[in-house]
Formats: C-alpha cells, structure tokens, sequence
C-alpha cells in the first residue's frame, strides 16, 4: 500500500511499553520519559552505529500514541493495523497531513 519512495525509506519501527519500576505517574513519569527519550537519542546519535543518524524516537509518552508515515490518512489505519483491533480505545485521536512541495519526502518529517 506504499508507495515506492515510501517503500525505499520505510524505517524499522518498533512500539514499546515502559513500566516505571518507582511508581511514578502524572507529569513526574512524563518528564521522566522525556528525559529517557532525549537521552538515548544522544546516545545512539553519537554511538558511530551505522544509520544511527536516522534514528528517532517519534514519542515517549504515558498519555499520547504518535502514528507517522508516509502515505495518505485513509491508509493510516491498514498501515498501523494495531488501529484496527476493537480492543483499542481512545477518547480522542487527531489526524493531521501534511503536504509539502518543497522538501524530499522523509519519513523523519512525516
């Protein structure tokens, strides 16, 4: 269902969940996964890893799942077939497309 520059930039994409092993919750556990997520960009970043400068963290976030791709929004859903699943609630989703004619499209800035 992607198209062919989608295709040949498609990064690995992986979804994790994280415990916090002192219990924290509300805006403590947000900053706490913040700081996570800014950390092992830096890390990975200056690892010398080959394709380490392609890699993101898109969110860590207790509150907020981010989907992003590079395809149009009707095909978010067969993409990312966890949306599919009726066990998936949310009492809120927002969609939002972005189309630029300026830049070569990247997945990093989908």
């Amino acid at each position: 269902m992607l198209g062919e520059i989608a295709k040949q930039s498609e990064p690995r994409i992986r979804q994790i969940f994280i415990a916090d092993a002192d219990g924290a919750n509300g805006e403590a556990l947000e900053r706490k996964l913040f700081y996570a997520r800014k950390t092992t960009e830096n890390l990975v970043r200056q690892s010398g890893i080959p394709g380490a400068k392609d890699f993101y963290i898109v969110t860590r976030s207790s509150k907020t799942i981010v989907y992003k791709g590079m395809f149009m929004p009707y095909q978010l859903r067969k993409y990312y077939c966890d949306l599919q699943d009726e066990r998936l609630i949310s009492a809120i989703a927002m969609v939002h497309s972005r189309f630029s004619t300026n830049t070569f499209p990247a997945w990093a800035l989908a």
